[in-house]
């Protein structure tokens, strides 16, 4: 099966030097309430790579980097701000569309020092990367749920039906034919108008 890893870089910040694990797309869309199975397996790869990758760090013994005028360690953060679900109201991250897609996905926000040290310190790379292909072999390989397509993505609960119907009567006649367009073309701008509208109610990151 494939793993899609989504790899980001994001500023340091000011009070932790954490590596964001991000898989909200997984928690939100990847199994029904009621599949147990599917639940645990996305509970399981998450408890796995974040202790794969505190092991991983564990090669630093002990050192410390200069963030912010600050001293911090390098440390695992699984349940970070930046999880890469963004809410069924804006638009889809790559890995919230790959997990739609049944293709288990992770999204890594990685600081600026730490990706600088990764360059650097070939130990560290290599049990930051051992993480990752044992969090794929012992836990994405042996997934059940692949097929277990949750009857509607936990999304479609703010999808706002309401701006569909409004943008439709702008331009549709009474009749339900286009105004100018062709009926596909109708049906892709309205599309894209739900996309505009949703865009406008979360904020940004």
């Amino acid at each position: 099966p494939v793993f899609h890893i989504d790899v980001h870089g994001k500023m340091d910040r000011k009070d932790n030097l954490d590596l964001d694990i991000g898989m909200g797309p997984m928690e939100h869309c990847w199994a029904d309430r009621d599949d147990a199975e599917g639940q645990a397996e996305v509970l399981a790869l998450k408890e796995h790579l974040a202790s794969g990758m505190r092991e991983a760090f564990k090669v630093l013994k002990g050192k410390t980097f200069q963030v912010h005028q600050k001293m911090m360690h390098m440390t695992v953060e699984e349940d970070p701000y930046l999880n890469a679900y963004w809410g069924g109201s804006t638009f889809e991250t790559i890995s919230h569309q790959s997990v739609n897609m049944r293709v288990p996905a992770i999204q890594l926000e990685i600081p600026h020092t730490m990706r600088k040290e990764l360059v650097s310190n070939e130990a560290l790379f290599k049990k930051f990367a051992t993480a990752l292909l044992n969090s794929y072999k012992y836990c994405v390989s042996t997934f059940k749920s692949h097929t277990n397509k949750p009857s509607c993505c936990g999304c479609a609960d703010f999808e706002n039906v309401e701006g569909v119907e409004s943008a439709r009567s702008l331009i549709l006649r009474k009749e339900g034919r286009p105004a100018c367009k062709t009926l596909e073309e109708t049906e892709l701008m309205l599309r894209e108008l739900h996309h505009i509208e949703r865009t406008t109610s979360e904020k940004q990151i």
